[in-house]
């Protein structure tokens, strides 16, 4: 490495430069140069003083490493002389990381190639400026500050040769004048004037967001409320059916009660005849008669149980009672009809009831209710008279055989098995309804599940909404006066290529002061010595005689 230190004076003056040197020499006169460790002194004259130090210590500020390959095969410089085939040459340009970084960050190198025309052809250079100097193609490259880069050169060449690649490296100092940013600032503005409208839009889904997250709030609210009154509903339609089930079997028993009352008046029709003869039949038939009775009693305390469900539901018997209550008043009329049937009549009044206050209401039922169950007793009373008197009956039987038919007629004419049929149904629906309760409660399970989740959705897109504004109201922010900006990052980023604000600094010594520092480097040139010039493929051509004269010195 030589450097070489040039100083300019108006007029002669004693200088001191530093700088680790092995060698100085004077390339101006004949005056003698002082070398002390470091220290280099000398007398200058005025104008241009010039002298030279040879280092040995020092390093470049790049890392330079140039690769050679021939036909694809890695080979060294000095054995590709005289080579032929394809040719690929890499240069690679780094930072080297052991010195200050100065140079390297603030100088531009430029490197040229010279390819003689008659070694290479197919020449590709990718990032190069190529020209042609004479038969020469001449490669120029040019590396901006702190960058490193990695540039490949391939050609075909025969008998390769390459002369010295020229590297010099200069502070950067481009003349790039000024920068019309016209066009980027209303760019620039229309960029503020949009991102006014986003941040205005944002403002306005943020607003939303925040209704739409209340509504889902009262939404949900609401949907708990309906989950828990569908399940009050349901407890609800459980009861009822229950209590419904109830009254079924209390209307069942009552049936088969009926059946067999009708069962016992149709005998007394069938055995009006034998009145006379069979007083001691009639007595077991009423025997018989208090056995049904006391079966109505028991069902009549079931029935009790379900007197508000069925308050609910009533079947339509009404020409029914009005039947018997023909019935009740044509025995009520005769006299030994009402002496001798007075259970009869009784246990239908109490059927009468029992359908009236299905048709009329079971609140009135409910108050009868009470009477009718004291009168109980007293049916059952008159049942025990009505065996003591079985056997005055006897003298009256005539009499009565015409009544008892028409009794038996009516009681067959009235169907208790229509009215079990009729509240089974009733029953029948009773249980579907809780069913789709039932389904209904688990449907809206999942549409509860829905609106939870829909109501948590609504609260995350609140936050990203609330987020959304303050993003771009710090982006309207930030953005703000962006034309001033582009001015100062134009400015900024020409710098590095004007030189501006750049401060030279020696390479030897920081001690010196100093105007410019230029770096001219050069490799060393791939030559054919005399014993790589000969190539075989010029057998291809007849020796003539000059030829082998000539070879015989050689």
């Amino acid at each position: 490495m030589y450097v070489v230190n040039k100083f300019e004076y108006d007029r002669a003056r004693d200088v001191v430069d530093y700088g680790d040197y092995s060698y100085v020499v004077n390339l101006t006169d004949m005056s003698r140069i002082r070398q002390a460790g470091d220290e280099i002194s000398f007398s200058a004259p005025s104008g241009a003083f010039y002298y030279q130090g040879n280092a040995t210590t020092r390093n470049l500020p790049w890392v330079f490493n140039i690769d050679y390959r021939l036909d694809g095969v890695e080979i060294e410089a000095d054995e590709l002389a005289g080579k032929s085939g394809k040719v690929d040459i890499y240069i690679s340009i780094a930072r080297n990381d052991s010195l200050n970084s100065v140079f390297f960050d603030n100088y531009m190198l430029s490197m040229s190639v010279t390819l003689d025309g008659d070694i290479a052809s197919n020449i590709i250079a990718e990032d190069a400026t190529v020209a042609n100097s004479g038969k020469d193609r001449l490669l120029t490259y040019t590396l901006l500050p702190g960058t490193e880069k990695t540039y490949a050169i391939s050609m075909d060449a025969r008998n390769f040769e390459l002369s010295s690649i020229s590297i010099n490296g200069v502070p950067m100092g481009l003349d790039i004048g000024e920068v019309d940013t016209g066009e980027i600032k209303e760019q620039l503005e229309e960029l503020e004037t949009g991102i006014s409208s986003i941040k205005k839009g944002a403002t306005q889904i943020n607003a939303a967001s925040q209704k739409l997250y209340s509504g889902a709030n009262d939404l949900y609210t609401g949907s708990v409320a309906i989950s828990g009154g569908i399940t009050d509903i349901k407890g609800g339609s459980t009861q009822i059916e229950q209590s419904s089930g109830l009254i079924l079997e209390a209307v069942n028993t009552m049936s088969a009660a009926l059946g067999q009352l009708q069962t016992q008046a149709q005998k007394l029709k069938n055995g009006g005849g034998d009145l006379v003869a069979g007083a001691k039949a009639l007595n077991e038939g009423i025997v018989a008669l208090d056995t049904s009775f006391s079966q109505i009693t028991a069902a009549s305390a079931t029935i009790s149980q379900g007197i508000e469900a069925l308050r609910q539901s009533s079947g339509s018997c009404s020409d029914e009672i009005k039947l018997i209550n023909a019935l009740i008043e044509k025995g009520a009329n005769n006299a030994d009809v009402r002496t001798y049937l007075s259970k009869e009549m009784a246990a239908m009044t109490k059927i009468i009831k029992t359908l009236e206050g299905v048709n009329d209401g079971l609140d009135e039922l409910s108050t009868k209710y009470a009477a009718f169950d004291d009168s109980l007793g007293e049916v059952s009373t008159s049942i025990g008279q009505l065996k003591t008197a079985s056997e005055t009956l006897l003298s009256a039987i005539e009499t009565y055989t015409g009544s008892t038919g028409a009794i038996s007629d009516a009681l067959n004419s009235f169907d208790a098995g229509t009215l079990a049929e009729q509240y089974a149904l009733f029953n029948d629906g009773v249980e579907q309804l809780d069913s789709a309760i039932s389904t209904l409660k688990d449907s809206y399970a999942s549409l509860h599940s829905g609106i939870q989740t829909l109501y948590s959705g609504t609260g995350e897109l609140q936050t990203g909404a609330k987020k959304l504004n303050s993003g771009t109201g710090e982006l309207k922010s930030e953005t703000r006066n962006m034309d001033e900006k582009v001015d100062e990052e134009v400015d900024k980023t020409l710098s590095k290529y004007t030189g501006e604000g750049f401060e030279p600094v020696s390479f030897m010594d920081e001690r010196n002061d100093v105007q410019l520092v230029q770096f001219v480097l050069k490799t060393e040139a791939i030559e054919i010595t005399e014993d790589e010039s000969y190539d075989e493929s010029e057998e291809d051509e007849p020796a003539t005689f000059i030829d082998r004269l000539m070879a015989l010195f050689k």
